[in-house]
């Protein structure tokens, strides 16, 4: 009986490297990827509060006064803002950050230190606002007027 000596297959050292490969590519890919979800909640938390700036510019230029905070001129007390001087005249509707928050307005003179007063905000996603000013700005997406 002869026998013809072939090896089909791959070994089982050759089957674990191959494995170990996919499986760093696959990590790489998928920290890649929440990256690259975070940097676009980030890009369109900055769109929405350039959009809500925009809006309270042009109501102070056309109304002549600065916009009413409904429930508290204070951010930093965390008041949900519903922004009624705005819409839907200067603005469709307020929307919600891409982190499921309110975006807020500090419309209080007193709250900010220096030439920057008054502010809009998304708290980021860590949820709370910890920007008091403009060099404090933690995870927080701020623009703030200069009155």
């Amino acid at each position: 009986m002869n026998r013809l000596d072939r090896s089909f297959g791959f070994t089982l050292i050759e089957l674990l490297v191959v494995i170990v490969i996919i499986g760093l590519l696959a990590g790489i890919g998928i920290a890649s990827f929440t990256g690259s979800i975070d940097k676009g909640k980030q890009a369109k938390a900055k769109s929405d509060v350039k959009e809500l700036f925009d809006a309270i510019k042009r109501y102070r230029t056309l109304e002549g006064k600065n916009v009413t905070a409904d429930a508290s001129y204070n951010l930093f007390n965390m008041a949900d803002w519903q922004a009624s001087g705005l819409v839907p005249n200067y603005i469709e509707a307020i929307p919600t950050d891409p982190w499921g928050h309110t975006y807020y307005y500090d419309g209080h003179v007193d709250t900010e230190v220096g030439a920057y007063q008054s502010s809009v905000c998304s708290a980021g996603s860590g949820g709370t606002v910890t920007s008091y000013n403009v060099a404090q700005n933690g995870d927080d997406i701020c623009m703030y007027f200069q009155n």
